[in-house]
């Protein structure tokens, strides 16, 4: 299991992941719990449990509610009971897949932490910015250029493909 290295600025009170794909998504996800934001979004809104249990099974492939508790339940204190309300809110949010195997359901999460992380993006930038995106793209380039020069050089290289892509797509 991975470690977390976990922080709270004052001032805004962003929670940062010390994981590189997980920084943006986390200090967009906590502004909007902590200012209330999560309402107005299409999206469902994930609590520190249910972020939990998607990046156990994001990184651990499918699990029972037996395994999950194992891996996270001992060691949060908290009960199988808990474990299993969880996975079925996640289930109920289409977030997750189960089968039923002998008396167990086994769950599998649908989407990656990447498009999981992209439609929350979309939605919150379509919640808050209405038509006027040049303050979520002024946010994208001060949180890349802010976390590492490569995200400014990883920024660049994804609106190249964008542009190239688009334009093969507009050629057919």
């Amino acid at each position: 299991m991975k470690r977390v290295a976990r922080e709270r600025c004052a001032s805004c009170r962003w929670r940062i992941l010390c994981l590189n794909r997980e920084i943006i998504y986390d200090q967009i996800l906590s502004y909007l719990r902590v200012d209330g934001f999560m309402h107005g979004l299409k999206r469902p809104y994930l609590g520190e449990l249910e972020m939990a249990v998607l990046e156990h099974l994001w990184s651990n492939g499918d699990f029972d509610a037996k395994g999950v508790y194992n891996a996270l339940g001992k060691t949060r204190g908290i009960s199988h009971n808990t474990i299993q309300s969880t996975l079925e809110r996640l289930f109920k949010k289409r977030l997750l897949t189960r089968q039923k195997i002998s008396h167990a359901y086994i769950y599998h999460a649908v989407v990656s932490r990447d498009e999981l992380m992209g439609r929350m993006i979309k939605d919150v930038v379509k919640t808050i910015s209405k038509e006027n995106t040049d303050g979520m793209l002024a946010a994208f380039v001060d949180i890349a250029a802010h976390t590492d020069e490569s995200h400014l050089d990883r920024l660049e290289q994804l609106i190249n493909e964008y542009r190239l892509k688009r334009d093969i797509e507009s050629q057919s």
